[in-house]
Protein backbone atom coordinates (compact mmCIF):
# COMPACT_ATOMS: atom_id res chain seq x y z
CA UNK A 1 0.00 0.00 0.00
CA UNK A 2 2.82 2.32 1.16
CA UNK A 3 5.44 1.36 -2.06
CA UNK A 4 2.48 2.01 -4.49
CA UNK A 5 0.45 5.06 -3.64
CA UNK A 6 -0.59 5.76 -7.36
CA UNK A 7 -2.66 2.48 -6.88
CA UNK A 8 -4.05 3.41 -3.58
CA UNK A 9 -5.70 6.29 -4.89
CA UNK A 10 -6.90 4.22 -8.15
CA UNK A 11 -7.90 1.27 -6.08
CA UNK A 12 -8.42 2.15 -2.38
CA UNK A 13 -10.84 -0.98 -1.88
CA UNK A 14 -8.76 -3.07 -3.50
CA UNK A 15 -5.40 -1.82 -2.20
CA UNK A 16 -6.47 -2.29 1.03
CA UNK A 17 -6.64 1.72 1.73
CA UNK A 18 -10.29 1.44 2.99
CA UNK A 19 -10.19 -1.18 5.55
CA UNK A 20 -6.84 0.70 7.18
CA UNK A 21 -8.50 4.01 7.06
CA UNK A 22 -11.63 2.28 8.87
CA UNK A 23 -9.08 0.68 11.52
CA UNK A 24 -7.63 3.50 12.33
CA UNK A 25 -10.83 5.61 12.46
CA UNK A 26 -12.34 3.12 14.60
CA UNK A 27 -9.47 2.85 17.19
CA UNK A 28 -9.62 6.94 16.99
CA UNK A 29 -13.61 6.73 17.84
CA UNK A 30 -12.31 4.01 20.92
CA UNK A 31 -9.80 6.48 22.23
CA UNK A 32 -11.76 9.54 21.75
CA UNK A 33 -14.74 7.92 23.55
CA UNK A 34 -12.35 7.09 26.73
CA UNK A 35 -10.89 10.85 26.15
CA UNK A 36 -14.79 12.18 26.35
CA UNK A 37 -15.24 10.57 29.37
CA UNK A 38 -12.49 11.61 31.31
CA UNK A 39 -12.98 15.35 30.39
CA UNK A 40 -15.63 15.40 32.76
CA UNK A 41 -13.77 14.47 35.41
CA UNK A 42 -10.70 15.33 35.19
CA UNK A 43 -8.27 16.72 37.93
CA UNK A 44 -5.21 18.40 36.51
CA UNK A 45 -3.63 18.26 39.75
CA UNK A 46 -4.17 14.22 40.23
CA UNK A 47 -3.96 12.31 37.35
CA UNK A 48 -5.29 9.02 37.39
CA UNK A 49 -4.02 7.61 33.57
CA UNK A 50 -2.29 8.38 30.49
CA UNK A 51 -4.96 10.25 29.55
CA UNK A 52 -6.01 12.49 31.82
CA UNK A 53 -2.01 13.66 31.55
CA UNK A 54 -2.83 13.84 28.22
CA UNK A 55 -6.00 16.33 28.40
CA UNK A 56 -3.96 18.35 30.97
CA UNK A 57 -0.77 19.09 28.60
CA UNK A 58 -3.82 20.20 25.84
CA UNK A 59 -4.93 22.44 28.38
CA UNK A 60 -2.12 24.03 29.20
CA UNK A 61 0.36 24.15 26.17
CA UNK A 62 -0.19 27.95 24.35
CA UNK A 63 2.57 26.68 21.49
CA UNK A 64 0.96 26.92 18.72
CA UNK A 65 3.83 24.61 16.88
CA UNK A 66 2.80 22.15 19.70
CA UNK A 67 0.90 18.91 19.06
CA UNK A 68 -0.91 19.19 21.91
CA UNK A 69 -2.00 22.70 21.05
CA UNK A 70 -5.97 22.47 21.12
CA UNK A 71 -7.62 19.47 19.92
CA UNK A 72 -6.65 17.41 17.08
CA UNK A 73 -9.53 17.15 14.83
CA UNK A 74 -12.01 14.77 13.39
CA UNK A 75 -11.33 11.35 11.23
CA UNK A 76 -8.77 10.81 8.68
CA UNK A 77 -9.72 10.67 5.36
CA UNK A 78 -7.76 8.84 2.37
Amino acid sequence: MFFFEWFTKLCPELSGLNRFMNVINSTYDFVRGFAEEHRKTVDFDNPRDLIDVYLKEINSTTDKDSSFYKEEGGRMHS
